[in-house]
């Protein structure tokens, strides 16, 4: 027993050497940093959570917004395409109106002519009956009316 007795006496007395201040104070900046990552640890896990919960938010709010962006661009394809169809329907209206305008056009040429035919047979007609009459003047003041 004594041999117990001196080996724990050992024990305690290089214990108590080993634990001097600057032991105890090496520990207690141990536990402080130990206190510190913890906080840190939590910390981090929050901001983890909050910054999840932002990119969450974030991805539904693109998710939205490429939503709206694809209905935009579909009204804008069907404008484009009513569009273009209201443009091919006047130019088809257009076309007709043009062939219209020529057809009065030529029919104004064609009276043009036909006036101008018939002056002339007028005036052919009243220089025979001239002719025929011996110079009547009656003949040629009714052809100036």
């Amino acid at each position: 027993m004594l041999v117990l007795k001196t080996n724990t006496t050992l024990l305690y007395k290089d214990l108590l050497e080993w634990w001097n201040e600057e032991t105890e104070y090496f520990f207690q900046r141990i536990r402080k940093s130990a206190t510190l990552a913890r906080g840190y640890n939590r910390m981090s896990l929050e901001r983890l959570s909050e910054d999840r919960f932002e990119k969450f938010d974030l991805l539904n709010q693109m998710k939205a917004l490429y939503g709206i962006l694809e209905d935009k661009e579909r009204e804008l394809r069907a404008f484009i395409r009513d569009y273009l169809q209201r443009m091919r329907e006047n130019e088809a209206t257009l076309g007709l109106g043009n062939e219209a305008d020529r057809s009065l056009s030529l029919a104004a040429c064609l009276a043009d002519k036909e006036v101008a035919l018939l002056h002339a047979t007028i005036m052919e007609l009243q220089r025979a009956l001239m002719k025929e009459g011996g110079g009547g003047g009656g003949g040629a003041c009714s052809s100036d009316q």
